[in-house]
């Protein structure tokens, strides 16, 4: 038998109104243990028809990782729930990380560099998005003369803006290599 907030948890429902949608369509009504009317439980059928249920209303959500756990008794609960939010958080963190790889610039749109400006330079906020670098971070860097950069005047008055280097932008993959990033 499991709890509600355990059902949902395994479909991967975020909201409660996503789980009354699929007892209402699945026309299930969970039950009540004897002496305690508050609980409501749904059996091992139950669930898989809320997961066929889920499936037809959100066929999306059949590409979302599963979040498994063992039915529990109530003072286990808690523990139960700990190790799927723990599963939940290393799916993110593995998405994230995905994420985060660097992407190449399009081929049909190369960045226009300045006349003033070495070739292979980029400026400050593309080169930290493509390497994967927050931006912060890169700036950081720039400011303490730690990666190579050529300031020059914005476009917007009282601005600058910073050209890293092709020997700066290999300081910086260096630098962040070794502080432990990608």
């Amino acid at each position: 038998m499991y709890t509600l907030d355990q059902a949902a948890s395994l479909l991967g429902l975020r909201t409660p109104w996503m789980l009354r949608k699929c007892l209402k369509n699945a026309s299930i009504s969970p039950v009540s243990p004897p002496g305690d009317r508050r609980r409501k439980l749904l059996t091992d059928d139950d669930l898989d028809a809320l997961r066929r249920t889920r499936d037809t209303l959100w066929p999306l959500a059949r590409s979302a990782p599963q979040v498994t756990a063992q039915p529990v008794d109530v003072g286990g609960r808690t523990f139960a729930r700990l190790e799927a939010l723990e599963r939940r958080v290393a799916s993110l963190a593995t998405q994230l990380a995905r994420r985060a790889t660097p992407m190449p610039l399009p081929a049909d749109a190369p960045p226009s560099v300045p006349s003033d400006v070495p070739d292979g330079a980029q400026q400050l906020g593309p080169f930290a998005t493509l390497a994967g670098i927050p931006e912060t971070t890169l700036r950081r860097w720039v400011e303490r003369g730690e990666v190579e950069a050529i300031p020059r005047p914005s476009a917007k008055p009282g601005q600058t803006e910073r050209w890293v280097t092709p020997t700066g932008q290999q300081q910086a993959r260096e630098r962040f290599a070794r502080r432990g990033g990608a």
